[in-house]
């Protein structure tokens, strides 16, 4: 008979207790911090023409065209000239300028500003009413030359109509080229058109219109 291979042996199990190391805590990493141009970047929006070959000038008119309600009020109109324009949406005063503008008084004036604001207020729909200077200030492009300024009203919210009155006075002097731009313009007129797809759109429809019947920008101070 051919020998018989032995059995095979088992392989022995160590009874060792294997001690435990923590691993070393790695250390952190650079904390990333955007620039203000990479967060610029992250918004984004169909409303914002391209700025490619578009002069500092001409994006600050831009702007002041259509507004930014609440950073910054939509520029006046010049009512110099004797076009009457047919005003849209269901309001009582059909015409703007009104009938005899230029002989009424300056605090009449205001009034009838006033007066076609609260108007479109009042069919827009808002759930919030703004205060007495920011209802002028949204409707900025019904002033009437010679309108008794309203810079003079105080309420709550004074702070907030000097802001306005700020940016839109830099934006002005942008687009009638009262100043010399420079890196912090281009900054500056790149965060309003990226802010403006937030911005308050409801007397666009007006614009359009104004646009339409040929009534210019006033840029003068």
């Amino acid at each position: 008979m051919p020998p018989v291979s032995p059995p095979a042996k088992k392989p022995k199990i160590s009874t060792k207790t294997i001690p435990y190391t923590p691993e070393k805590p790695t250390q952190p990493g650079p904390t990333y911090k955007p620039t203000p141009k990479q967060l610029l970047a992250t918004i984004t929006t169909e409303d914002i023409p391209s700025v490619q070959l578009r002069k500092p000038a001409e994006r600050a008119t831009s702007l002041l065209r259509i507004g930014g309600m609440p950073l910054f009020p939509l520029a006046r109109r010049d009512w110099t000239g004797e076009v009457q324009v047919k005003l849209p949406r269901d309001v009582l005063t059909k015409d703007w300028p009104p009938q005899g503008w230029k002989d009424m008084t300056p605090d009449t004036r205001k009034l009838n500003w006033e007066f076609i604001a609260f108007q479109y207020e009042q069919v827009s729909n808002n759930t919030t009413v703004p205060s007495r200077a920011g209802l002028l200030d949204k409707y900025n492009m019904f002033a009437l030359p010679g309108t008794s300024p309203h810079n003079k009203i105080k309420d709550l919210s004074r702070t907030i109509m000097k802001n306005r009155y700020y940016m839109y006075e830099n934006l002005r002097l942008i687009a009638t080229e009262g100043i010399k731009p420079d890196l912090s313009t281009t900054f500056m007129l790149d965060m309003l058109e990226k802010a403006s797809a937030s911005r308050d759109k409801t007397t666009d429809h007006i614009c359009h219109v104004l646009d339409k019947a040929g009534i210019p920008l006033r840029l003068d101070s």
